[in-house]
Formats: structure tokens, sequence, C-alpha cells
């Protein structure tokens, strides 16, 4: 491919990359940053490959220099091998390498290595695949790591060229230590079109910096991109006005989308012009909220109201692609595509020429780069003088100027969530205890007579360690590999094969399962016949083969399961009642309605009256008009002027009524102050509220309007903020429902008893990708055990799984979250909020000798004042031994709060706690921690 002049001028001129980076290499300086700043659209990536291409092929520079071209993604990384391939195959003549070649270990002369910026520097050490362990014990065996490469590469003497594609995104602090640092590059080439930093004119004139631009003009007249990107206009506003803004703004997009199209065949291309449509983010909530969410109604505009067929309307959204096939393609049939974040930075379609941007209600920010989508121009050599409007791009947006701000148009992703699960030897051991825990229920449920009539001198519950054995032997002759020696792997058994020859491992499970059924049910029956006689074992038969059946399938299957530590270890739960919401719908709605009604001297005869209450809320100074404006951006230009416009008032569209008033009715909720109005669970109290302001609405206050215009009206005195007449009536009647609320919470307490069910363990759990694994743990319950990679008290629990792990007499612990259902929780009186709350121990321990611990690391502040978290521990350690002595016959159950002094653990189970003496030392009740 030959270079266009600005591109071989930014390259090969006398100030260009060339040049620049030569200057610069005769200093013999490291780490030198050479900015290069050039439009999207001017085809960086290829002045880049030939600001390579020339230095390898240059006499005149033949110095041993390898290069690390860096993105971020995998996609770019391969994107940009790819496209170095093409420009110059098949006159490569270098080694063109991604993180498959690792296993060179070191990079040769002239070597181009492209990676993945986020694989070197993500903060989940799980996703730094390329980068050295610290631990040695965590290190491969073969194959090399990041830090390797470099090291291997600079001992053989040879310098390191780093060019940073996006460099405004990637080069963090972090980046320099991490990636930067073990590389210590000669040249630095930053390559972005908005580089955040540029160097100063004495940086690069002193050789300390270099410097090369492309002008946009130049890119312009090359006919690489549009022109300018222009908005609405205030006219265009005008023309609409009286029309949904939602649906005008996607008519508008249509219309100027044919035309751009009839302009396209005119010239005598086949081109297919497309709309891109931005959503907003937060409008996967409005689901819950009953609203129209934006892609709803954007499908159904475009294919009820101007016809459009499904097949001609792509989405690509992180759960959702459609009709994505070829849409890049110039003839793509493909007319418009919906998007949230997906079309960012480096997707490339040169014939999306119109873009509609949907504002966001919760965080409204214009992100100007997301333009850069619309701004390549298809056919660059094509004269299109004589058709103005093909040179410039499209914009239909509901945003407002202020809100226009320079950031880049792509996030990151939302946390991913990643398993972990029950360490395989736990996970038959526990499966095997509820196995033998329903044949003897199933027994005694179906036989209890023939037990007792023929019982030797044991009831059959005597027998249970037996059963317990015979179902596991079953499992081991069948099925090994369910059974490791904890910290050992076992092989997997070979796969099986179907008569075609292909794997078939369901079938194999399916066998595995019935094997496993059959030879613990002819196990059980023989303890059953040795102790119970034959026909009571003949009987048993079909009910131990059922009862053995679901021990089977989730072993072999592994299905989705969960276990009872032990029946006695049951989590408390707090009533609805009592996570301070508004409580029972049906009371705050009755009780919300009259206080509303009192407020504005609304008498009970209004309801349903459109007559009865006609001026009432006049009187109080609402505007009773139904119509509510809002800005929106007219006039704009981007990328050529960048003349953001004016704000031209229009009237809100019925969807973006609906979306605020839904965000409004949380918002005033969330803003109470005064201690009776304010309830701290917005999440469950939002529901009831909006349905009783709507009842409010419809039965009383403004019966003869629809929904639109109520909302209309209760905004539009909303936005008065404090001289809202509104927000003073809704604080009174939350003021005024507390006292209803708290005696029904009185009146809850007292009636509800429900029995707290036995504490469960999973066999997975899942976690955000906050938590990272942390080095190999061989007595944590979850394999891989995870652990947020930053929080305040990590030290000290790290301490306390080291000494855990230490222990000869610990079998196994768990790590608990801090809430859920999922965790074990006991209720405390909370001495700093004067309530009931919930309280997670941070450890469940089992102890080798059947004991099972339940405790809770403390440090600093938090061991001096734990809010009553210490006595409530104690008290259920005290009821839980009563139980087991009454069942077991003996204690079952040690723990208490547990801090670090002078590198040993103490623990406190103590009835009235305390941390320290008037000395400074622990004060009693402390005892040392030996297990």
């Amino acid at each position: 491919m030959q270079m266009l002049p600005f591109q071989e001028n930014a390259v090969l001129g006398t100030n260009g990359l060339v040049e620049t980076f030569k200057k610069l290499w005769q200093t013999g300086g490291h780490n030198l940053d050479i900015t290069f700043k050039s439009p999207t659209g001017s085809g960086k990536t290829f002045m880049v490959s030939n600001f390579v291409r020339e230095l390898q092929n240059d006499p005149a520079f033949n110095d041993d220099v390898a290069f690390v071209w860096i993105t971020f993604s995998d996609d770019l990384a391969m994107q940009s091998r790819d496209k170095f391939y093409d420009y110059f195959f098949p006159n490569i003549g270098r080694s063109l390498l991604t993180i498959a070649d690792f296993s060179e270990g070191i990079l040769h002369k002239d070597d181009i290595l492209f990676l993945n910026w986020q694989k070197l520097v993500a903060k989940d050490a799980k996703k730094r695949l390329l980068r050295r362990p610290d631990e040695v014990e965590l290190q491969k065996e073969q194959g090399f790591y990041f830090e390797d490469v470099a090291e291997n590469t600079k001992k053989e003497g040879r310098e390191i060229v780093m060019i940073i594609d996006e460099s405004h995104k990637n080069v963090t602090a972090s980046a320099y230590r991490d990636v930067i640092t073990p590389l210590n590059p000669r040249i630095i080439l930053n390559v972005s079109a908005t580089p955040e930093k540029i160097p100063t004119i004495s940086d690069v004139q002193n050789l300390r910096a270099g410097y090369v631009e492309v002008k946009r003009s130049d890119v312009v007249a090359a006919g690489l991109i549009k022109e300018q990107i222009i908005s609405q206009t205030e006219e265009d506003l005008k023309n609409i006005e009286g029309e949904d803004l939602d649906f005008a703004l996607l008519r508008l997009a249509k219309e100027k989308r044919e035309s751009l199209a009839e302009q396209w065949t005119r010239l005598g291309q086949n081109i297919n012009p497309l709309v891109l449509i931005q959503l907003p983010n937060d409008d996967s909530k409005l689901k819950d909220q009953g609203v129209e969410t934006k892609e709803e109604l954007v499908t159904r505009f475009l294919t009820e109201n101007c016809e459009v067929p499904a097949n001609k309307i792509a989405k690509w959204f992180d759960n959702k692609k459609e009709n994505l096939e070829h849409i890049t393609d110039v003839d793509s049939p493909i007319d418009f595509m919906l998007f949230k974040y997906a079309a960012g930075t480096g997707w490339d379609c040169p014939r999306a020429h119109v873009i509609v941007m949907f504002r966001e209600i919760e965080s409204p920010t214009f992100k100007t780069q997301t333009l850069g989508r619309i701004l390549r121009n298809p056919v660059p050599k094509v004269d299109l003088t004589a058709f103005p409007e093909l040179r410039e791009g499209f914009l239909y947006t509901n945003y407002r100027k202020n809100e226009i701000s320079d950031i880049p148009d792509t996030v990151e992703n939302k946390p991913k969530t990643e398993v972990t699960n029950l360490a395989p030897h736990l996970f038959g051991g526990f499966a095997t205890q509820e196995a033998t825990h329903n044949v003897i229920q199933e027994l005694k449920t179906s036989m209890l007579d023939e037990l007792v009539a023929n019982s030797s001198d044991k009831p059959i519950s005597d027998i249970a360690p037996k059963i317990e054995a015979a179902l596991q032997e079953a499992v081991k002759q069948i099925a090994p590999e369910i059974f490791p020696v904890q910290g050992n792997t076992v092989a997997s058994p070979q796969t099986e094969y179907n008569l075609f020859g292909e794997a078939d491992s369901q079938a194999t499970k399916n066998q595995k399962t019935e094997q496993i059924v059959e030879t613990a049910t002819r196990n059980v029956k023989a303890i059953l016949k040795e102790h119970f006689g034959e026909g009571v074992a003949n009987k048993a038969t079909e009910i131990v083969a059922e009862a053995t059946r679901d021990f089977a399938e989730t072993l072999v299957q592994k299905q989705p399961s969960s276990f009872i530590v032990d029946p006695l270890l049951k989590s408390d739960f707090i009533s609805r009642a009592d996570y301070g919401d508004i409580g029972k719908a049906s009371s705050f709605q009755s009780s919300f309605v009259k206080s509303m009604n009192n407020y504005f001297g609304i008498t009970e005869n209004a309801y349903n009256n459109p007559f009865a209450q006609e001026g009432v809320l006049e009187k109080f100074g609402i505007d009773m008009s139904q119509r509510l404006s809002t800005e929106v951006l007219a006039n704009a230009t981007f990328a050529g002027t960048n003349d953001l416009g004016k704000n031209v008032e229009h009237e809100m569209s019925d969807n973006e009524v609906e979306k605020n008033f839904m965000n409004a009715c949380y918002n005033i909720l969330e803003e109470q102050t005064e201690p009776d109005a304010k309830y701290g669970n917005i999440a469950r109290s939002w529901g009831p509220f909006k349905e009783a302001l709507r009842q409010w609405f419809e039965r009383y206050s403004m019966t003869n309007i629809d929904n639109v215009g109520r909302y209309k009206i209760f905004l539009k005195d909303l936005f008065k903020n404090s001289a809202s007449i509104f927000r003073k009536a809704i604080t009174q009647a939350l003021k005024e429902y507390r006292p209803i609320r708290d005696a029904f919470v009185a009146d809850r307490r007292k009636q509800e008893m429900q029995e707290a069910l036995p504490f469960k363990v999973k066999t997975s759990y899942a976690y955000s990708s906050d938590f990272v694994d942390y080095k190999p743990i061989m007595k944590s319950m979850l394999q891989p055990f995870k652990l947020k990679a930053e929080y305040p008290g990590r030290d000290n629990e790290i301490a306390f799984i080291e000494f855990l792990e230490k222990l000869p007499t610990v079998e196994w612990w768990f790590k608990q979250n801090d809430d859920g259902k999922d965790f074990y929780a006991l209720k405390y009186f909370n001495t700093t909020e004067n309530r009931e709350r919930l309280f997670y121990p941070d450890w469940i321990v089992k102890f080798v000798d059947g004991r099972i611990g339940i405790f809770d690391t403390k440090s600093g502040f938090t061991a001096a004042n734990p809010e009553g978290r210490a006595e409530a521990l104690s008290k259920k350690l005290r009821d839980l031994n009563e139980e087991a002595v009454k069942r077991d016959g003996r204690e079952k159950f040690v723990g208490g709060l547990c801090v670090r002094e002078n590198k040993l653990w103490y623990c406190n189970s103590a009835e009235k706690y305390r941390y320290k003496d008037e000395k400074g030392n622990l004060a009693e009740g402390w005892k040392l921690m030996q297990g």
C-alpha cells in the first residue's frame, strides 16, 4: 500500500517520525517519549507500521533493536499484527509475535511483539497471565513470563522500542512500574488522537522528547474522514414541535439516512449508510420500574411506525448480539445499529454516517469521542465536491450543551463474576453425610415398624457410620476421582466414545450414576441384612435405591447443591419489617394518601371525582399546565470547528418524563434528612412509595389527567428544589407514617416466630472480579480461595489464614462474606445504632475432632468497640453447646472474637467482653489459641 502525501510526511518528513526517532536515539538516553498525535481515521496504524518498517530497512540505522507494540485489548493486538502483515505481505522480513511466542523466551533483532496491555497491568492477578508471580512456588515449570522475555532480551544487549496505541488510555503509574520499567525501552512512541500530555517546545528542542502531529485538515483533504459532524438545528427542533422528542429524533435520523443513501446512488456508489443509535446505560433499570426501555421504544418505532424489517436492525450489547455479520461492509443491508458501549474505540465501520445519542438520566455526560464512529469516509478517493452532505456526519440527540465532555467513549466492563468451588474431598464427604441422613430418614418414614420389630440391640441411627462408609466405598469403586486425597490431584477417567468415535461424556456420566446407585444399594442392603434380617433388607431395596440416586447424580453430574454443616448451626434472620424500609405497602399507601389529602385540604368525597378536587392544587401554587420543557442541544458542529451551539427549549418526550418520574421517586426518599422521614432501605421502600403517589394522583388530586400529564406537573414542581410544594407535603406524609410503621414492626416481631434454617455450604460461590485468587491454600473449604484485593483489615485476616493453615487440628475453614443469605448470620443488638442487626462472623472452622469453631477477627478500633457482636457470639456459643450436650452428650462449638498480639492469636468468648485493661494489656477472658 502506498502512503498518502500527509502520511509520508508524518513518517519520512523533516520532522517526521523517523527523523525524530533518530535524533532522540543518538542521545543514548532511555524512556524517551515521542508523542504522535493523529486524528481518528487518519491511518495511525498504517503510519506507525511504515515507521517501523522504514527503521528496519534503513541502512543508516542498523542497531540491534526489537519492538513491543501494546494495545488495550487482545482483539486490537491481533488487529494491529494482522494489519502489519497485510500492509507489507509478502515482504515482511521479520517475526510478528504474540503471547503464544513467549515460549521463545527472548525477542530477536527486528522482532515485533504485539501485546494486550491489560494482560500485564490488570488489577486482578488471575488476569495477569503473562506476569511472573513473586512466589517461586507459583511459577510454572515450563514456559516464560513477560519479565523473562524482557530480561533475556536485555542480556543479549538488545534495545527495545515501545509503541503504545491509544496511549491516552493506557499509560498509568502501574503501567510504568509493571511494564515500562522492566523493559527499560530506549524510545516510547505514544500514539493517540487525543494525547493526555504533549511535550513542551523546550523538551523537543533539547531532545528530551519528540512530537509529531498530523493536521486534521490534511486528513480531510485526503478524503479519509468527514469535514465535520453537525447536530440537529434550531430549525429542526421548531419543525418537530408538538411531536414526541424521542420519536422525532429517530424520524430525523431515518430521513437523513434515506437522503444520504439516495445521494450515494446518484454518485454511482453502492453504499448503504448506517445509523448508529446509542442507548443510555441506565436503560436496563427501567424494566423493574414498569417503563418502556429505550431499546423497546426504538425497536417499536422503527418496526411499527417506520416499517423497518427486524432483519435490518442490528443490536450490539454485552448479552445480546443480533444481525452483526458483515455489518461493516459498505453494502451491508443493515440500516440501524443499537448499542451502548460496544461500538467504541477500535471499531471501524466507514459507512456509519448518522448517530442518535440518548442521554442518561442519572449521570448524563455526552461523550464526544463516540462521534468518531461516524467520522470515516467509506470511499476516500471519490470526489464528493458535488455532494457536501456526504462529507459530513449527522448527530441527533436529547443531550444539552452543558453535558458535553471530551472523555473516552469506552468504559470498563462491569465486574465479571468468577466461580470458586467446594474442595473435591469435602464435596464428596458432605454429599455422603447427607445421603446417609436421607437413607436413614426414608427407612424410618417407610419401614419404622419393621425396623423396630426386627431390631437387634441397636436403632438404625447407630449404624449410620457403616452406611456412610458403604456409600463412600461405592463411589470409590466406580469413580475414584470423586474422592481425591486432600491436596492431591487425581487423573480424570478415560473418556468413553460412542459408535461414531465421538466423545460421549454425558453418556459416561449417566452410566456411572447408575453403577453407583446399584453398588450403593447392594452395599447398604448387606448392612441392613446383618442388623435387621433379609426380609427387611429386601423390602428396603427400592427405598435405598431412590435415596441414593440424588447422591450419585450430585457427585457424578456435579450438580449445584448445598450441604448442612451441622443441624444445630442455624442462621438467624431479621424479618422484612426490621430492614429499615417502609414496611407493609398497604398500610403505607393508606397513611400516605390520608396525609397528602390533609396537607392539601382534599376531602374523602373527592375519590375519583374530577370536580371535587378541581383547583385545590392551584391554591398552593402548583402549576397545572401539562407541559414540561427541557433544554436540547442545537446548531453544534464537531471535529472541525467544535462549536458547541446552544440549548433550545423543547417539550420533554413521554418516555423521558416517565424515566424522570421514576428516578425522582427514588431520589426523594434518598434525600430525606429528618429522622422520622428517613427510611434506610430505599430499594425496598421505592416501590410502595411510587405506587402510593400514583394512587393519590389518580384518585384524589389529578383524576382527570393522564399519567404523563401528572408526572409533568409533579416534576415541574420538584425542579423548584427547596421551593417545591410536593417535597414539603411528602416529607410530612413520611413523618406521619413513622408511628404506624414502628408499631407494625413491633407487632411483627412478637408474632413472627419462624424458625431459623440450618446453615448450608454451597458447592460453588460467585465472586466479583475485585476478589482475587490468594496463594494455594490447603484447608480452605473453597478452591481456589478468593480474597478481596484491597480492603481494611486484609493483612490481619491473611495472618489468621496462615495461622489456621498451620494448625494440625484444623480440618477445613470457610471465610465468610459480610452479608447475604449464603453465609452464616447471628442476630445482635448494635450498641451504636441501638437496633437489632445481623452479624456475619468471619470464619467457620471444622476441627478434626468434630468441633465447629465460629470466629471473628478484629484489630484496633473494631477490637476495642465491636458494638455488641462479642456478647452476641458468646451467647450463641453457649446456646449451641446446650443443644449439643442434649444431642451428643458433649459440647461441640468453640469460638469468639480473635485478636493478634505479639504475633500470637488470642480468643475471647466471655459473657462480658473487654479488650484491654488500664495498663494496655489484654483484659481477662482472652485465651491463647492453640487449636
